[in-house]
């Protein structure tokens, strides 16, 4: 073998070469794979009867190329085959702690870039948007509850007699003591007594309830989560699949939110319902979600 310098030149030129692409063939190797992760719990709600989720999801980048994530989707099915329901992820909540007086804020979800190593990681809030016509339909019927609980509100206000409040016998000899004596009690009414509800028409509560019962369609018993990242091009490229259980006491409390429709509490349940998952081997997972697809 001839090492002349020529030779050593031409050897050393090859092997910088390899050493510059070697971690380029490394990421080759490695394909694209994307993993998500969950935690153990997610919450459950609704809204007039739209089903509601938010979950805690990690998704990380773990293959050698780069992948950009066009929508994150939350499918439900219930083990009997009896109803699905596709939930895509609309947005996430920030988990910055909220300025005084304001809720959490809520931003929509946009592509997601994702290089190798990279992850991102949110609390997503999925639902499915409603039709033209039950948008309008809800939008009207919680405008005709709030005018008609505001209205009754007025009339109240103007006709309802003042409260009057009797001062303690014993301070009644000294006219100042019994006007203090009335004013500390005044300032413990208005801090300490809940406020007075009022009640909507039956007609309008009525309509709100009918509304709902014809979107919740959620029962009791055993069902699959699964959580899917897609690209633009509709390919999966990452697949989480889960079980839960759901109970009768999360139903009720589900549907109790009906009660509070007549007092115009008609946006969000009372508090959403936590669920417990568990974990779906990857196979089965792969293979339960491609025949929902297929359907």
């Amino acid at each position: 073998m001839d090492f002349s310098s020529s030779n050593w030149s031409f050897w050393i030129a090859v092997l910088s070469l390899i050493i510059s692409i070697a971690p380029t063939l490394r990421n080759l190797i490695k394909g694209q794979k994307v993993q998500i992760t969950v935690p153990e719990q997610f919450s459950l709600f609704h809204y007039l009867g739209n089903l509601h989720l938010n979950i805690f999801v990690d998704i990380h980048n773990i293959g050698g190329t780069y992948i950009s994530i066009s929508r994150i989707e939350c499918t439900i099915k219930d083990a009997n085959d009896s109803a699905t329901w596709i939930l895509p992820a609309q947005s996430y909540i920030s988990r910055q702690a909220p300025q005084p007086g304001q809720g959490k804020q809520e931003f929509l979800i946009g592509g997601i870039s994702l290089k190798p190593q990279e992850r991102w990681s949110e609390i997503i809030h999925c639902y499915k948007l409603f039709s033209d016509a039950d948008d309008e339909k809800s939008s009207e019927i919680i405008s005709k509850i709030g005018n008609n609980i505001t209205k009754k509100r007025q009339h109240r206000s103007v006709d309802d007699p003042p409260q009057l409040i009797e001062a303690d016998e014993s301070l009644n000899e000294i006219i100042s003591k019994i006007g203090n004596n009335l004013t500390k009690k005044m300032q413990h009414r208005s801090v300490d007594d809940p406020p007075q509800l009022i009640e909507a028409d039956a007609p309008l509560v009525d309509e709100a309830v009918t509304f709902f019962d014809k979107r919740f369609n959620l029962d009791k018993g055993n069902y699959q989560l699964y959580i899917v990242a897609i690209t633009d091009r509709d390919q999966v490229v990452a697949l989480r699949g889960l079980e839960f259980t759901v109970f009768d006491s999360a139903i009720r409390s589900l549907r109790a939110v009906r009660d509070g429709y007549k007092y115009g509490f008609i946006p969000w349940s009372q508090g959403p319902t936590w669920l417990r998952l568990r974990a779906m081997e990857d196979n089965k997972a792969q293979s339960l979600y491609e025949k929902i697809k297929a359907q």
